[in-house]
């Protein structure tokens, strides 16, 4: 089956900030199906779900949110940015990073772990 679950990201900083994602080791599926034991594969995404940043209308603004789910990338050269231009004052500093992962039908039984990590930068121009 598939599992979709949220992190919840907030500016705290006086700067805007980009947030990208990456993982590092080995996938979390043994299974060769697909490709799903090594990274990045189609069984382990994550994508930008939303950011209040620069929002005024209560909808995404995919300038600034990546709302597509790509592969987990390996590596901070390979990152996936997420979320852009995260403003940094209240009200208008938190976002979602979302992940998907489907597990494949042959995987055996058992827990499955992965270290994502979550890359904050700062924007070097304003919006």
């Amino acid at each position: 089956g598939t599992l979709g679950d949220f992190f919840n990201v907030s500016n705290e900083g006086s700067w805007y900030i980009n947030v990208s994602v990456y993982a590092t080791g080995a996938s979390p599926f043994k299974s060769p199906t697909g490709g799903a034991n090594t990274l990045p594969n189609s069984y382990y995404q994550v994508h930008g779900n939303f950011s209040n940043s620069g929002n005024t209308t209560g909808t995404i603004n995919t300038a600034f949110v990546n709302v597509t789910y790509g592969k987990v990338p390996t590596s901070l050269a390979t990152r996936m940015k997420v979320l852009m231009y995260m403003d940094h004052t209240e009200a208008n500093n938190t976002g979602l990073i979302g992940v998907k992962v489907t597990v494949p039908e042959d995987e055996e039984a058992g827990a499955k772990t992965s270290t994502l990590v979550i890359f904050a930068e700062q924007q070097q121009d304003k919006k």
